[in-house]
């Protein structure tokens, strides 16, 4: 009977070692899931720091590309009145030349008729 006991006693020993390594396993096995889940926290913080920076940078370069749509009208439109002040100034130019030749014709008329004369 005693040797059963001590066998008992032993296999408890055992047993009690055995439960506390699985202790200790589950100890350290539920201080790497803490661990997880605050890095998953912090991860997430940085996740959502980053969604709303990406957000934020969407956003501004709509506000940029409608302020570079409004620059290139604006640009295209001081572009076509330099052109239209440029074409009213050639225009007179042009009328002042055609008045200059007709002038010049009528006096190599006038000439040639004194030449014929």
């Amino acid at each position: 009977a005693r040797n059963k006991g001590g066998t008992s006693a032993l296999s408890l020993l055992a047993e009690l070692s055995e439960l506390k390594r699985a202790h200790q396993e589950a100890v350290a096995v539920a201080a790497d899931l803490e661990h997880a889940v605050k890095g998953m926290g912090k991860d997430k913080k940085q996740y959502e720091t980053l969604a709303k920076k990406l957000h934020v940078a969407q956003h501004e370069r709509g506000l940029l590309q409608e302020r570079l749509g409004q620059t290139q009208h604006q640009r295209c439109a001081a572009d076509v009145e330099t052109l239209e002040q440029e074409i009213a100034e050639l225009e007179v130019r042009i009328a002042e030349t055609e008045e200059a030749i007709a002038e010049a014709h009528e006096q190599v008329s006038g000439l040639q008729s004194l030449i014929d004369g």
